[in-house]
């Protein structure tokens, strides 16, 4: 290294060692700004009420309130943003490079939606989603106004800790439900009879991410008055992080399990970097701890016979929560769940080698799925999500959206542990493990996907962090632009101070902001579930739904064909003119279908099956059903439009083992069977007892014809082919 180099290098660690400068104080409010940023920390504490949302007589309830909720008051939180950041230049946004990454990638999604399978889903993906380029953009809004009015290291603990303290009120919803507690509202939702929890959720997974994200909260805030040494302080919050721990288990979600020892890696790699002493060599310890338990569940995990990676038994199996802990504990690369998942992920990495640059739009895996789906993914139930992040991005944005993703959160997660070096030590354990409940939320989202909560989450944390940049990177490196990129940013800002023009500006943010609830106000009435209601055959009310709000259309027209589908040759027998109707409607909203979405396989299935069908009566339909069938097999190749119904397997066969290479020891059987043709898998199980049946193995490969058992008195085997967990055959015996 020169001397100009090194030179170089000690003036970079210097700087980073200074505290950053203090920013001048900002000026007094005046009334107006007073009263703006009083609504402003008004919307965003009801922002924080988004998990209790639930619509239940909209479609999809779990989904549509809560991704309308967040986008209004993010609508409102931005437009007295912009009224306050005009006023009072001191509410305006940081130099930070996260919040320039967040925009970059939201301007990636747009271009990848422009160029991909259908813009229109990329913009607006689903009642049952609720994502796409609109809610990105929604979530970076809220970025940039959280970084910029959110000043200060005490107001950003009153907003985590109100979010943590959201989380607790869900946590004893969830564990009011699993004792018997009748909970008013919640209590009677669909989804909460199982064995996992849901609570206002739906999903025990969702639930999953957002006690996952409360419990590094909680943590964050125990560990920062531990270091205060405030006795009573830190029993509450530890005694908070083990309610939301006793939420994730009730959950049971195997993702949410990865993401807590993501975190808690976390946590100890970057103690073991910033701490001295003993507390570094309890880092390194905790560290080396959590990879060996890491190794000796992976290794289960991946075994090649049913055994799961911790089973559940003796007194552990009467504990509340021992259901959802017997699912987790249940969990190997065999199961029905995990392969679909690997066989997804196998599909988008096909689909960004085939679109590297940009890939096939946000939204759009459906239609990688289809295209590049092969095995076990040609039988398994139609993924529209990678349910792994990384997968989706790729395959949806290309090798662009993949670096930006990477870059923003990289950063994300760095910049509190650097800025953790400048902090003191309560502040500092703070940021550590505010960074640790992100890290855990981003290991999570490798088995899932986007939602409200997760969002709310991630968004928050982002820009947290963005507040903490100016601590965290030296001066060379912080978001100071270049003078050619500066210029015309100042001639902005001139234009800004002239007359009208921040009048113009605020008008427009408001403008915006009212649009938007406009445009929530549109989706909300047309997700009435009346739109699909308990008539089977759809009716008018069904094509108010598509009316209502068009770019979301594609859940009633698939209920419209699914249903004339099943229903064609009743109505056509009952009333040959509605029939004729309802076909014409039919025709107009699958020509509709087919031009928003021209990439969905799942469209052209549907209308294959439905043309199918009305040949059977107008044989005119049998040149379009065959054009549909012909569509269909050209986007999804692997996957067979019309499966027969699945048989057991058969010669079954049962005979005494021969020890040697590769068979079982002495003593054992070996059980033979014959594949069903077209299943996904075989799933073979043993009873020991009467009435309880414990799967043994599941076999995707259908070349695998034996399997070796141990041999006990008066144990019984069965085994089953299966496409996915809900499409199976009859069970066959063993003699």
């Amino acid at each position: 290294m020169s001397r100009r180099a090194a030179r170089r290098k000690r003036r970079a660690r210097k700087a980073l060692r200074q505290p950053a400068p203090v920013p001048p104080a900002a000026r007094p409010l005046d009334d107006l700004s007073r009263a703006l940023r009083t609504a402003l920390f008004v919307s965003l504490g009801l922002l924080l009420l988004t998990p209790f949302v639930v619509t239940a007589g909209t479609v999809f309830p779990f989904v549509v309130g809560k991704a309308l909720w967040s986008r209004a008051l993010i609508e409102i939180a931005f437009a007295l943003w912009a009224l306050l950041a005009l006023r009072d230049p001191a509410y305006r946004p940081p130099h930070a490079w996260l919040l320039a990454l967040a925009a970059a990638g939201l301007g990636v999604s747009a271009l990848s939606a422009a160029l991909g399978a259908s813009a229109q889903y990329s913009l607006w993906t689903s009642y049952e989603r609720m994502q796409g380029v609109v809610d990105q953009a929604h979530w970076v809004a809220l970025a940039f106004v959280l970084a910029s009015a959110v000043r200060g290291a005490g107001a950003w603990r009153v907003l985590l800790g109100a979010h943590a303290a959201a989380g607790t009120a869900v946590a004893f919803i969830v564990i009011a439900g699993a004792v018997g507690i009748e909970v008013p509202f919640y209590g009677g939702l669909p989804g909460q009879d199982g064995a996992r929890a849901g609570g206002p959720f739906g999903n025990p997974t969702w639930l999953s991410v957002f006690m996952l994200a409360n419990l590094g909260l909680c943590a964050a805030f125990c560990a920062r008055a531990r270091a205060l040494a405030s006795g009573p302080a830190t029993v509450g919050w530890a005694s908070l992080a083990l309610l939301h721990l006793s939420g994730l288990v009730l959950a049971g979600s195997v993702g949410g399990f990865a993401g807590l020892l993501g975190a808690a890696a976390f946590a100890a790699f970057a103690f073991a970097w910033l701490a001295r002493g003993r507390r570094r060599r309890v880092a390194v310890a905790l560290l080396v701890l959590l990879a060996a338990g890491t190794a000796t569940l992976g290794a289960r995990f991946v075994d090649g016979e049913a055994r799961g990676i911790l089973p559940i038994d003796g007194p552990a199996a009467q504990w509340p929560g021992a259901a959802a802990l017997r699912y987790v504990g249940r969990v190997d690369l065999q199961r029905p769940s995990v392969q679909s998942r690997l066989a997804a992920w196998e599909a988008g990495l096909e689909g960004f080698a085939d679109r590297p640059l940009l890939g096939w739009g946000p939204g759009n895996f459906q239609a990688v799925f289809g295209l590049f789906g092969s095995g076990y993914a040609a039988a398994s139930t139609p993924h529209d999500q990678a349910h792994g992040k990384l997968v989706e991005v790729a395959a949806t944005t290309g090798l662009a959206g993949i670096a930006v993703w990477l870059l923003t959160w990289g950063l994300a997660l760095a910049v509190p542990v650097l800025a953790a070096r400048t902090l003191s030590g309560p502040d500092r354990a703070f940021a550590v493990f505010a960074a640790a409940a992100l890290a855990g939320n981003l290991v999570q989202l490798q088995f899932l996907f986007d939602t409200p909560a997760g969002n709310l989450f991630a968004t928050f944390l982002l820009a947290f962090a963005a507040r903490l940049e100016s601590r965290a990177l030296p001066p060379a490196w912080r978001a100071c632009l270049p003078a050619r990129a500066k210029a015309p940013i100042s001639r902005a800002l001139r234009v800004l101070r002239r007359r009208g023009a921040a009048a113009a500006l605020a008008a427009a943010a408001v403008t915006l902001a009212l649009w938007g609830l406009a445009v929530n106000r549109a989706i909300l009435a047309a997700a009435d579930s009346r739109h699909v209601g308990s008539v089977a055959v759809p009716t008018f009310a069904t094509a108010e739904g598509i009316e209502a709000f068009p770019p979301l259309a594609g859940t009633y027209r698939m209920f419209l064909f699914l249903e004339l589908t099943r229903n064609w040759a009743a109505v056509r027998a009952a009333d040959p003119a509605a029939a004729s109707r309802l076909l014409a409607w039919a025709d107009r909203e699958a020509d509709a279908a087919v031009a928003s979405e021209p990439w969905n396989w799942r469209i052209e299935q549907t209308l294959a099956h439905l043309y199918r069908a009305v040949a059977d009566t107008e044989p005119a339909y049998e040149a379009r059903a065959r054009r549909h069938l012909e569509r269909t097999r050209l986007l999804a190749p692997a996957r067979e439009p019309f499966p027969a119904p699945l048989q057991p397997p058969g010669d079954l066969l049962a005979m005494p083992a021969t020890a040697g290479p590769g068979n079982a020891a002495a003593g054992a059987i070996e059980l033979r069977w014959s594949p069903s043709p077209g299943a996904g898998y075989h799933q073979l199980a043993r009873s020991t007892e009467p009435g309880r049946w414990t799967t043994l193995l599941y076999t995707y490969d259908a070349e695998r014809q034996r399997f070796f058992a141990s041999d006990c008195d008066g144990c019984r085997h069965r085994i089953r082919a299966c496409r996915t967990r809900l499409d199976c055959s009859d069970w066959a015996l063993w003699p």
